[in-house]
């Protein structure tokens, strides 16, 4: 019975979408009284970072515009890699691996705190599980992710994905429905492509 039912709602892999291929950000409109971090154009910036990050401490919110742009634009660069990466580290230089994130943004912060913020001088690895406990899982996601597009290649911030980078993740937040949904259905873009 099961596998008829499956059969029967089974799409031709020749006919598959993935979400985020309908999913134009130019589109999306930003409302006159937005006032938080903005992309100009295409280029996620570290000054456009920077505001994130602090509006996020503040505890105001990114314009889905610009979350959907940081996660498109994510996914590409993800698509275009081979699932193993080598990491050049050149001798006298520095590189930052970070364990588990877990959703704590404030934690993330300290960490940059301490070492700098990633660039291509000071390259960080986030080795999985950005998410998943912490409050504040949708503002890791968008930073780390921000942060690795601020490169064409991605360098500043490479990342694991890690075991709990599925649409699940937020299942510790399920008392924040508008944090649960946008992370969902965001990482569910990605999700496709993984």
């Amino acid at each position: 019975m099961k596998l008829k039912f499956e059969e029967a709602i089974s799409v031709p892999e020749s006919e598959r979408r993935s979400v985020a291929d309908s999913i134009d950000f130019h589109t999306i409109e930003v409302e006159p009284q937005y006032t938080g971090a903005r992309i100009e154009g295409d280029v996620v910036t570290l000054d456009f970072v920077k505001k994130m990050m602090e509006d996020f401490k503040n505890q105001k919110y990114l314009h889905k515009r610009y979350a959907f742009q940081i996660v498109l634009q994510t996914r590409e660069l993800l698509q275009a890699l081979p699932s193993l990466v080598d990491i050049n580290v050149p001798n006298g230089s520095r590189f930052t691996v970070c364990g588990d994130v877990h959703g704590q943004f404030y934690d993330l912060l300290n960490i940059f705190e301490l070492n700098g913020l990633p660039s291509e001088e000071n390259p960080y690895l986030f080795n999985g599980d950005f998410v998943d406990r912490g409050s504040f899982s949708l503002e890791v996601i968008l930073t780390l992710f921000a942060f690795k597009c601020m490169s064409p290649s991605g360098e500043p911030c490479s990342d694991i994905l890690g075991l709990r980078l599925c649409t699940g993740l937020c299942s510790y937040n399920a008392s924040d429905s508008i944090t649960l949904a946008n992370c969902q259905f965001l990482t569910g873009i990605l999700w496709v492509y993984i």
